[in-house]
């Protein structure tokens, strides 16, 4: 997995960079990440020679480099740490997030950099910029039907949560990007990813109280969007190699097998204990929410703006089926849809490397 083994021995630190040393076509932003690393690894893997930007390099700890590979330190917020980190790049991959408790804090924090660090990308003349989306960003409520990479963001997005909607204006605004002044954007929109180093008590899949209890978004009978890690970095990596796709969005999910309660039973199987689980009510959710609105409006929280929606807590429930046959075709892209695989490594054998951690 590239995770460091558990052992007495002294761990044996990444080599790192504040400055490029070695020429590069890849750059990676947010490579310490889930699915950032196993990105770089799988790009370092294909022979390429790739940067990886992180602004903490401790999950690098006994990954080995290749001799055409760097891990550079650095904020992509910060100018001066741009212009080197682009210095000879074509391909930039931006999956750097700052969570923030406002959509204010959101769009500082991720919206406003990403639209500098495109402007950096079309001064350095980067031959495509790979942008991580989110299927959060979309209408996934009961009724919403199939969902195609054509599929607009929900036409209600105002009224949903600051991450999908912070996340859909920096779409919007990469999209006018390549329509104005044909910036060569790909956005890739992962659905619920899974895999060794992620969440067991997935937020996607359940509202989690420890690994013991859990409420289902709704009754958790419905299957989930669904997709392994491994093959989401696929579909990342084939998006560099591809010609002609840029200002396209690509969805990526297996097909749906999986409900929220299944995935439950098989985290009970692979930890060997019982979970406690308990059906959730969206407009419930909504009611508490709205209390909680009001005082927060009272108090001048930043959060204020923010008029909670019913809507929001239905797409939670993730009912939409999603057709991502134009992501198979234009990526050349394979996911894994066999539900006991699907299960095995994206269920148990995380489950168990939390348990040994």
């Amino acid at each position: 997995t590239g995770f460091p083994a558990h052992s007495a021995s002294p761990l044996k630190l990444t080599p790192t960079t504040k400055v490029p040393t070695k020429n590069a076509d890849i750059l990676v932003i947010g490579a310490s990440g889930f699915i950032g690393k196993r990105l770089f690894l799988n790009l370092q893997a294909r022979g390429l020679a790739v940067r990886a930007l992180v602004r903490n390099a401790s999950r690098f700890t006994d990954v080995e480099i290749s001799d055409n590979c760097e891990v550079m330190l650095g904020d992509y917020r910060e100018t001066e740490t741009m212009e080197h980190a682009l210095g000879g790049i074509k391909t930039v991959f931006h999956l750097a997030l700052s969570h923030s408790n406002s959509l204010a804090g959101y769009l500082k924090n991720n919206h406003e950099p990403t639209l500098k660090l495109a402007e950096a990308c079309q001064r350095h003349n980067i031959e495509k910029f790979i942008y991580t989306g989110t299927i959060d960003s979309l209408y996934l409520g009961k009724n919403a039907g199939k969902v195609t990479d054509a599929t607009a963001t929900d036409f209600a997005i105002t009224r949903r949560n600051n991450y999908a909607h912070s996340k859909a204006i920096t779409e919007t605004s990469l999209r006018d990007l390549h329509q104005k002044q044909n910036f060569p954007v790909v956005i890739i929109r992962p659905a619920i990813v899974l895999g060794v180093g992620g969440p067991v008590a997935h937020v996607g899949v359940a509202q989690w109280f420890g690994l013991g209890r859990c409420e289902y978004w709704g009754d958790g009978m419905n299957k989930l969007p669904l997709v392994l890690v491994d093959d989401v970095v696929s579909g990342l990596a084939n998006a560099s190699a591809m010609k002609g796709i840029e200002g396209n969005t690509y969805n990526l999910s297996a097909p749906s097998c999986i409900s929220a309660a299944e995935y439950v039973a098989e985290v009970e199987k692979a930890v060997g204990c019982k979970i406690k689980t308990a059906n959730s009510n969206a407009l419930v959710h909504w009611i508490f929410d709205s209390t909680k609105w009001v005082f927060k409006v009272l108090a001048g929280h930043p959060d204020k703006t923010r008029r909670p929606s019913i809507r929001d807590w239905q797409c939670r429930e993730q009912h939409a089926e999603f057709d991502t046959s134009k992501a198979r075709r234009d990526l050349d892209w394979n996911p894994e849809s066999d539900r006991e695989t699907l299960i095995k490594k994206g269920i148990h054998e995380p489950a168990i490397e939390s348990l040994n951690s």
